[in-house]
């Protein structure tokens, strides 16, 4: 399934909001690893299907790729102040949030975008309770046990649909200069749309480099950022949190999206630092095209440039 089936699939769940016999709202489950793009699909089928939602669209990350994962009662008040409750208004128990966020959604017709469920338990409170809005939902895990979802799995796409996003972001006068440093590009990002994205924004920020360059520099395992339970990080004070699943090539997707990777937060000195994606460039700020920001770490001496408490 390419990448117009799946936004017309999930338009079309979407679609059956206007459904008469339906009792509950349509729920889409956006599932995949990190990288394949679940966010991304979501937020453009919301702007695809905008005027089956007069009362607008909510989008809230649940946050399960952090060490704290966003607490129900803190989730149900977001929802409840982004629809207009006043916040010295709101109860402070779960279940009168609840139960006042049901009442201020059932007679608005939105679509609600919760984005990176850890499992179904966070997601049920907010599913609204009838049928006139809709629910999308992206997770790393299928979330089979979510009653009257349709489920929408994504995998990593194939080399002619990574080359194509490559194409698209980086400018094919860029990729078409050299395709076969194109294609190794894709390849070294194991095809993750997240990773050929920001690859391609790089390409098109530093119109001086060519894409044999930067084919060059992830192919060099001596500028890539440690990556899983092997980084070698030490903490002085709390908060880390370290990337689950499986290298992809030795860990270069992984220091592409740094931020699902690590996050090691020093109080007493913190500094705020971003990930250029090479060591030996310093660690410094990156330019347009950046998903990485807001590192705060205790850095290893023998990575250059990375303040150390």
């Amino acid at each position: 399934m390419g990448p117009s089936e799946r936004i017309d699939r999930a338009a079309s769940l979407l679609r059956g909001v206007d459904d008469a016999g339906r009792t509950t709202p349509p729920i889409g489950v956006v599932s995949g690893r990190s990288g394949t793009g679940k966010t991304a699909l979501a937020v453009h089928v919301g702007h695809r299907t905008a005027e089956l939602f007069p009362d607008g669209r909510l989008w809230l990350d649940l946050r399960a790729a952090d060490t704290a994962p966003l607490k129900p009662a803190v989730a149900l008040g977001r929802l409840l102040r982004a629809m207009g409750a006043e916040p010295e208004t709101l109860p402070s128990s779960v279940e009168e949030l609840t139960g006042l966020y049901r009442t201020h959604i059932a007679h608005r017709r939105v679509l609600l975008i919760l984005d990176n469920a850890a499992g179904e338990a966070p997601v049920r409170p907010l599913l609204p309770p009838g049928p006139g809005s809709a629910v999308l939902v992206t997770s790393r895990r299928r979330l089979v046990a979510l009653e009257d979802a349709t489920h929408l799995d994504l995998t990593v796409p194939e080399r002619a649909e990574a080359l194509e996003l490559l194409r698209r972001v980086a400018g094919p006068e860029r990729t078409d200069a050299e395709p076969e440093r194109a294609a190794e590009i894709v390849s070294l990002c194991g095809r993750l749309p997240l990773a050929v994205r920001i690859a391609g924004a790089r390409l098109a920020a530093r119109p001086h480099r060519i894409p044999g360059q930067l084919a060059g520099r992830l192919r060099d395992v001596r500028r890539r950022l440690p990556s899983g339970g092997n980084t070698p990080f030490h903490t002085c004070g709390t908060g880390v949190r370290t990337h689950s699943e499986p290298n992809v090539n030795a860990g270069v997707v992984d220091y592409f999206t740094q931020p699902t990777t690590v996050n090691v937060v020093c109080r007493a000195h913190a500094q705020e630092v971003a990930a250029d994606g090479y060591t030996n460039d310093a660690w410094a700020k990156l330019t347009a095209g950046s998903w990485l920001t807001n590192i705060y770490i205790k850095g290893p001496t023998w990575l250059p440039g990375v303040p150390t408490c």
